[in-house]
């Protein structure tokens, strides 16, 4: 072992074993002796058993042996992230929006066909924005910025509902207090206003900055209403300047950006009725499909023949007569058929070769065109094709229509019992038929048909017949 002893007894370096036998060992003092500086050398060392710092004398004072500190090292690498929290609970429910219905634009630039006013229309413009400048004296109230009525408003209700206005502005300075406020009135189909005004709330314009708009929406909340569907509405915009001096705003309207319009709780209109089409179906076996002159429906309206064209290679329209339903109901139909009504299949555009009037018994000729049948001996007008005249009296020559199956009200048969035969009559004049078989000598018996409604069971009091005539005959 070896023991080195400073004389002054400040330092003692021991080397040995065990834990208090090793290192260097400098004195230890309490925080009193530190601070005092009486009989100590320059230089000299002692460890603070209060402070736990190891201080030295510079000969004036004691001071901490700790030096400055180093420069901090390079950062360590990032450690892995944390798992996420959890989500935070769900803010307030914003304000609940209004339904979507026919939206209506302030057109400024069109003028209404009224005189005095703008355009409020369904159909925005193609052009690009416009607006107005508005001046105001300073406190100024209702200063109208422009004045907008619709067309005739073609609804008869107004249902219950908000009324948005979407109204862009564009101020001088972020500062200027402007309201923004519509009225809107009905009007008659001339423009006259009637009924009271109503008007939306008040909003302030707000600022975004000098060059950029800013929406302002101001809303009216009516109760169902009801309407003359000529009537219009007419929609003035105001401000109010709310300033002790004059201020000047702008009111924008048309463009990509900046179109000012009201969403209206009315549903969009419908268009009214584009005009009729050149040809109809009429439903039912066996129908055809016809052309109706402008004048005439489908239904229980009579139809005139005027010469004109129908589809299907024909040339001209049904003739007199009225086309119904066909036989979907017989006793709600025929019962109630009227005079010249007739349903089956027809012959249109045929040519009579004598006058021939509607109802009457025909047949026809070896020419191609119609006469009247007759039984009183064999030969053409008893043998040939039948078929009933559906039109009006026409003569010699002239075009006709002919029901060669089908349904028919005729005066031209005599008959008193629903479903007995009916046959060609033996007679002067000729076109007749009755329930009576011709018994003459040389007479034809040919059945052309049965009776269907007699006079008094038919609703309007007119016979109707089932015309379906019998392809042989007797000669007697």
């Amino acid at each position: 072992m070896a023991y080195i002893i400073k004389n002054s007894g400040g330092i003692q370096l021991i080397t040995g074993t065990g834990a208090d036998n090793k290192g260097l060992n400098l004195p230890v003092v309490d925080n009193a002796s530190t601070n005092s500086t009486s009989g100590v050398s320059k230089g000299s060392l002692v460890f603070d058993d209060t402070t736990k710092q190891i201080y030295r004398f510079t000969g004036t004072e004691w001071a901490s042996g700790a030096g400055t500190s180093g420069t901090s090292g390079s950062s360590g690498s990032s450690g892995s992230s944390g798992s996420s929290g959890t989500s935070g609970t769900s803010g307030a429910q914003g304000p609940q929006g209004i339904s979507a219905g026919q939206m209506y634009y302030f057109n400024l630039s069109a003028t209404a066909s009224v005189n005095g006013y703008r355009d409020l229309s369904t159909t925005p413009l193609p052009n690009g924005g416009t607006y107005s400048i508005e001046t105001m004296t300073g406190n100024e109230s209702a200063h109208l910025v422009e004045t907008f009525i619709t067309e005739p408003l073609g609804f008869s209700i107004i249902p219950a509902g908000v009324q948005r206005f979407h109204l862009h502005f564009l101020k001088d300075s972020v500062g200027d207090d402007i309201e923004a406020y519509v009225e809107i009135r009905l009007a008659n189909s001339a423009g006259t206003p009637i009924g009271p005004t109503l008007s939306t709330g008040k909003n302030y314009i707000g600022w975004n900055d000098s060059v950029t708009t800013v929406e302002t929406l101001v809303d009216l909340t009516l109760p169902t209403t009801g309407i003359d569907p000529t009537n219009r509405m007419i929609a003035n915009i105001y401000l109010d300047n709310k300033d002790s001096n004059s201020r000047t705003v702008q009111w924008h309207t048309e463009g990509t950006d900046d179109y000012s319009y009201v969403m209206t709780s009315v549903g969009v209109v419908n268009g009214t009725s584009g005009t009729s089409g050149t040809s109809v179906s009429v439903s039912g076996v066996n129908n055809y499909v016809v052309k109706f002159t402008s004048s005439t429906t489908v239904g229980t309206s009579s139809i005139l023949d005027n010469g004109t064209s129908i589809v299907g290679g024909y040339s001209q329209t049904p003739l007199q007569g009225t086309i119904l339903d066909g036989i979907t109901s017989v006793l709600g139909s025929l019962q109630s058929w009227a005079s010249s009504s007739y349903s089956g299949d027809v012959l249109y555009s045929e040519i009579s070769n004598e006058e021939l009037s509607f109802g009457q018994l025909c047949y026809r000729t070896s020419s191609g065109q119609w006469g009247l049948a007759d039984a009183t001996s064999v030969g053409a007008t008893s043998t040939s094709i039948l078929g009933i005249c559906v039109a009006g009296n026409h003569g010699e020559g002239e075009a006709t229509s002919i029901l060669i199956n089908g349904f028919v009200e005729t005066t031209y048969a005599t008959s008193t019992i629903i479903g007995e035969p009916v046959f060609m009559k033996a007679s002067t004049p000729a076109g007749y038929m009755t329930s009576a078989a011709p018994s003459g000598s040389g007479n034809i018996v040919r059945i052309v048909g049965h009776t269907f409604w007699t006079t008094t069971g038919q609703n309007n009091g007119v016979y109707i017949l089932r015309f379906n005539p019998d392809n042989t005959w007797i000669e007697l």
